[in-house]
């Protein structure tokens, strides 16, 4: 036999071999890569789909929830982390429905996805998971975080076009990592009510067109199915497209309104075309809430009020209707069975003069929702679920349900206690922000079992006063002063 017909024999049979192993490699079961466990033990559990759960556990699975109970009903696997939150209470992350800047998103625009401007180690986004927030929404705003105009006139938190705006994002706090930052994008439509009749006009106007694009894709997806040679997909622009996804439900529908007269304006709108509406601002909306509640219209609410000195006009002489502000406005709309979300006056993050109305005082702004009359269940659910189910991402966020997101608070008091601080802040099942590691709130003492601290002496330019002396029986302070 030739040494030329040998070799070809030879390589004849490698190529063989080479084809059996690829074979057998397709055929072999892909090795999963093994699970990451986290047990979260012995903590109050606040799931808010559910009741509280006391020395409850939480199981975390890799991103996502695994399990949720008492201690002794759920099992701990062997290889989990265990994080020991006794003493402290578990929370759903919150999710805000109106933020700017808490995303660490720049220069974002309609034609560029948010994702490609996100800046992972953003400073903003600390502030906001030192609060709580792990979810937020962003939505087209005029302002730079606090309201301009001191009138009740005007939209609400978002800025939008009379015909309707596209745009927006919805993401996660994911600081340190762009993985599963996005979770829409665009976020939905935005809309004003018009204060002119030609604003008004463009509204019905938009309204009108989305409801026939809506009818033409309807018949197209019909011919398709009927399998007609001359089918042709209608043709529209953005706003018209997203509006017609709106009219089926998969979108919010953002409109921003203040008054009643504004309020009877999209009720109108909204039993002519059917459209479900996510209302911000609705400052005068406990006037009328049981004909809001027969609408399928929730609410995005500031329960402290916006608008600066025309936030709480209780007497107008030109009005003899009740008007104006009430801080009762979250508990009327529940009684009428609307569902509401917790906006802040100021949609940013400010340290200076109005610290306390910005995103930091989230849960702050819930609480006076609490005062005005609301149950703590509904305040705590305005600014987790039900803030999620009316941006349309409560499948994934919102409350501590297994198969949801691992999006995780541990704080050292309840979630709606002015005094409580964030200790940890877990994003899609990861440590995003360790309130031990980073020097934001390390100045406030927190651990009342030692008592104050003591040596506190004044700053600034009064260094010459000394410890505060208690008011003697002749009247005054004991310090010169009254």
């Amino acid at each position: 036999m030739s040494r030329l017909l040998l070799s070809v024999i030879f390589l004849g049979a490698a190529l063989v071999g080479q084809d059996a192993n690829k074979k057998a490699d397709a055929e072999k079961p892909e090795e999963s890569k093994a699970a990451s466990w986290t047990a979260f033990v012995g903590g109050t559990v606040w799931p808010v789909s559910g009741p509280v759960i006391k020395d409850g556990i939480v199981i975390v699975k890799d991103d996502k929830i695994a399990a949720v109970g008492r201690r002794g009903e759920v099992s701990i696997p062997k290889s989990a982390t265990i994080v020991d939150v006794a003493g402290r209470h578990v929370s759903p992350g919150f999710v805000c429905p109106a933020a700017r800047g808490s995303l660490g998103v720049t220069g974002h625009n309609s034609r560029e996805k948010a994702k490609d401007r996100f800046d992972p180690f953003s400073e903003t986004m600390l502030f906001c998971l030192a609060a709580g927030i792990t979810t937020a929404h962003e939505g087209p705003s005029s302002g730079g975080g606090f309201p301009r105009g001191l009138g009740m006139g005007g939209g609400g938190t978002f800025s939008g076009a009379a015909k309707g705006s596209y745009g927006g994002f919805i993401g996660k706090l994911t600081r340190g990592t762009t993985e599963g930052f996005e979770l829409r994008d665009p976020a939905g439509v935005y809309m004003t009510y018009g204060g002119t009749g030609s604003q008004r006009n463009e509204t019905r106007a938009a309204l009108e067109k989305a409801v026939e694009y809506r009818k033409k894709r309807k018949q197209w997806l019909a011919d398709l199915v009927a399998k007609k040679k001359d089918a042709k997909e209608p043709k529209s622009d953005d706003v018209t497209k997203a509006l017609a996804r709106v009219l089926d439900r998969e979108l919010p529908l953002f409109m921003g309104a203040k008054t009643r007269q504004q309020l009877e304006g999209c009720l109108d709108l909204c039993d002519a075309y059917k459209v479900p509406m996510v209302i911000h601002g609705a400052q005068e909306a406990w006037t009328m809430a049981p004909a809001i509640g027969r609408r399928p219209i929730t609410m995005l609410i500031t329960p402290r009020g916006s608008g600066g000195r025309a936030t709480r006009p209780y007497t107008n002489r030109h009005k003899s209707q009740p008007h104006g502000w009430s801080i009762t406005n979250a508990a009327v709309l529940s009684s009428a069975g609307i569902r509401w979300g917790v906006t802040t006056s100021g949609t940013g993050v400010n340290t200076r003069l109005f610290a306390g109305r910005d995103l930091m005082g989230l849960p702050h702004e819930a609480c006076f929702a609490v005062r005005g009359g609301a149950t703590e269940a509904e305040a705590l659910a305005a600014i987790t679920l039900t803030a999620a189910q009316i941006l349309k991402i409560d499948d994934r966020v919102g409350s501590l349900d297994v198969g949801k997101d691992a999006d995780i608070l541990v704080m050292d008091r309840e979630p709606l206690d002015y005094r409580s601080f964030v200790d940890l802040a877990y994003v899609n099942g990861r440590v995003a922000y360790d309130r031990s590691k980073v020097n934001l709130w390390n100045h406030i003492q927190t651990d009342r079992s030692k008592g104050l601290k003591k040596g506190w002496k004044p700053w600034g330019p009064w260094p010459e006063l000394g410890e505060l002396q208690p008011p003697t029986e002749a009247g005054g302070n004991g310090n010169g002063g009254n």
